[in-house]
């Protein structure tokens, strides 16, 4: 009867080293090391030879609450990078190649089954239209087989590439 502001968010269910390895396979960064910030640092060389593309490597923190944005980080940057976020050193990351999204869909989703979606951004152009190719629902109802939910009510940001391979991109909380 009464509405109020309504947050599904267990933020530590919301790691991408919570959830990474029950959706592996599925993952758009599914070639990823997890790591402290200080850790890459000190052997930067070592992962850049390990997923960097023209010395560019993405990196993400591990938290949902998400501590500086996802970003693609040039080696010659690298020390800039660390520097405006030192104060994570400790924190775990997320390290990966760089690949190119093209579009993004946020999925619903409680009790197994999906409530709602939409387009979320396409071609780097935020774009909340209620519209998504048939594929990725069937690939969400997939993603609802694996045993591991965040809360009740979650949502899938499913991504697409230049192949429209569909793929997992994050799990984030609903509000």
């Amino acid at each position: 009867k009464n509405c109020s502001p309504i947050i599904y968010s267990n933020f530590e269910n919301y790691k991408c080293s919570r959830y990474y390895s029950h959706f592996g396979k599925y993952l758009f960064n599914s070639d990823y090391a997890i790591l402290s910030l200080s850790e890459l640092n000190r052997n930067k060389f070592k992962y850049y030879g390990q997923f960097g593309q023209e010395a560019v490597i993405f990196v993400r923190p591990d938290s949902s609450e998400k501590t500086f944005p996802a970003q693609l980080v040039d080696i010659i940057d690298f020390d800039s990078f660390y520097g405006q976020n030192v104060g994570q050193k400790h924190e775990l990351v997320i390290v990966s190649s760089p690949k190119k999204i093209v579009g993004e869909w946020r999925v619903i989703c409680s009790n197994n089954k999906i409530i709602d979606y939409s387009l979320y951004k396409y071609q780097d152009q935020i774009s909340k239209i209620r519209a998504i190719p048939p594929e990725i629902l069937k690939f969400v109802e997939e993603l609802l087989k694996i045993d591991y939910k965040p809360d009740d009510v979650f949502c899938f940001d499913i991504c697409s590439d230049f192949n429209y391979d569909y793929k997992m991109l994050e799990l984030t909380s609903f509000s």
